[in-house]
Order: C-alpha cells, then structure tokens, then sequence
C-alpha cells in the first residue's frame, strides 16, 4: 500500500528488486577507499579495476582472483571479486569472497549490499534482510541518516 491506500502492484519479489535497485543507485553515488592515502594499486589491481570498470565481469574475476591471491589484505579486490562472481551467476562462491571483507578493515556499505544481492539469488530471503539492515548510514548512502 501506498500513503495514499493505494496498492503499488509489486510482489514482494519486485519490492526486494526495487529496495536492492535503490540501495546499490545510492551507493554508486558514494566511494569506497581502497587503498590508504598516497599510495598507488598494484598494476595488477589497476588491471583488474579496469576490467571491473567495464563490466568485463568474467575477466575481472580472473583478475581478481590474482590480485586477492597476491594481496590478501586487499579489501576492495575481495569486494570486486564478489560482486563479480556474482554477476557472472556465482553467488556461492561471491558470499566466500565477501567473507574476507570485513578481515582488511574495509568499511563500506556496498559489502552488506551485494552480499545481500548474492542470498537473493541464492533464495536465502532472510540472509537478505539480515544483511541489508546491517547497512551502516553513511556517505556511500548519499548521507542518509537511516534506511527506514
């Protein structure tokens, strides 16, 4: 229902579709800092980005794969790694990858996000859920103060 009392008409399979659609255009709007200040990406990382960039899904994860296996502490290339697989229909696999996130100290709400697109191809409703309420505000958010 809307404000209004009005039915929207979406399932709650399109209302699930709709949520991670707004959640990942808010997040695009945002940054993620991958590597600490002054320093550059390994040329290996720079070749992955580049990959990743233009949505080269099935060489980012050949990329990544490398890059995470010489640099494990590489937060972002694990999180790349996994939005990866998933895009390329391996949500098991991109849930292993984003378990090593949170073990590099990256920070970003993307995590949350896209492990919970990954259990929502994988049916895992719940985990879904789970993991979008444990979206913290924040800039990657466009600054919103709360997702509810």
């Amino acid at each position: 229902m809307t404000m209004m009392g009005q039915s929207t008409g979406r399932t709650s399979t399109g209302a699930t579709r709709w949520v991670f659609g707004v959640l990942v255009g808010l997040l695009v709007a945002g940054s993620v800092q991958a590597q600490a200040p002054g320093t550059q990406p390994s040329p290996a990382a720079q070749a992955a980005a580049a990959r990743y960039q233009a949505q080269d899904w099935a060489g980012a994860v050949e990329a990544y794969r490398e890059v995470v296996a010489d640099e494990p502490s590489n937060g972002l290339a694990w999180l790349r790694l996994g939005r990866a697989l998933t895009e390329v229909g391996d949500a098991t696999g991109a849930l292993t990858a984003f378990q090593s996130v949170p073990g590099t100290g990256l920070q970003t709400p993307f995590l949350q996000v896209f492990e919970a697109r990954a259990h929502a191809l994988l049916g895992h409703t719940d985990a879904a859920l789970v993991s979008l309420e444990q979206v913290q505000p924040g800039p990657g958010l466009g600054g919103a103060a709360a997702l509810t």
